[in-house]
């Protein structure tokens, strides 16, 4: 994983590109700001020959239905390599990728992480609720800090507010197994302790800030 970041972070600018006219023609003339035929061409060269060698589930969003859909378990090594591109996809940013008659994107356009997904996987297989034991990653940090509002002005009640609202809707996943599945024990809930940085850009990244997060990231596992 650290070296495909790291392999990443190598191709500099070269992954994605503003069309011909610029951002504007991306903006009112594409599907997206940026061209990122590099950036699936990256993904096609480093997992066009991956063996899946686990239970694997990625969420992906139809932007046609608007519906959620994951996918479990690689069926072709094309197919893996389609969903996996279409995982990448900020819609706007980069182009929706098409594929099983219809048009894909990121799954966290509507979920920041489906773990329902994972404990009907388990059910699936055989497993009842009570031998089910699930660890889950977020992209942010899972507790939230109490803060003293009772001098806020509105300015900081309105980003309180917002604080509240993007921290319900990232921690959607794991609220939905423990009102669901109340018998699904979640063993660890965890997340970066700080914010992490963020880039106009997705995935356009130094080999300097790869090592920075790589590092912050330790420091995290280490508490």
């Amino acid at each position: 994983m650290e070296q495909f970041w790291r392999d990443l972070a190598a191709q500099e600018n070269d992954l994605f590109k503003p069309w011909g006219w610029g951002l504007l023609a991306g903006y009112f003339y594409q599907g997206a700001l940026y061209d990122s035929e590099n950036l699936f061409k990256f993904i096609e060269e480093q997992f066009s020959e991956a063996t899946v060698r686990r239970h694997l589930n990625i969420g992906l969003a139809d932007i046609l239905s608007g519906q959620y859909h994951s996918f479990q378990d690689a069926r072709t090594r094309g197919d893996f390599v389609k969903i996996l591109q279409a995982s990448l996809v900020f819609p706007g940013v980069f182009e929706p990728v098409r594929a099983f008659d219809s048009n894909w994107v990121s799954g966290s356009t509507i979920y920041e992480s489906d773990v329902v997904a994972t404990v009907n996987h388990c059910r699936h297989l055989g497993y009842a609720d009570h031998d089910i034991v699930v660890d889950v990653v977020l992209s942010t940090n899972p507790d939230l800090a109490h803060v003293d509002a009772s001098n806020y002005n509105a300015y900081r009640l309105i980003a309180r507010s917002i604080e509240l609202h993007q921290h319900l809707v990232e921690q959607s996943g794991v609220v939905r197994v423990r009102q669901s599945h109340p018998d699904v024990t979640l063993r660890h809930v965890i997340g970066p302790s700080r914010a992490m940085p963020n880039k106009i850009v997705p995935f356009q990244f130094t080999d300097e800030e790869v090592s920075e997060l790589i590092r912050l990231g330790e420091a995290d596992a280490a508490h």
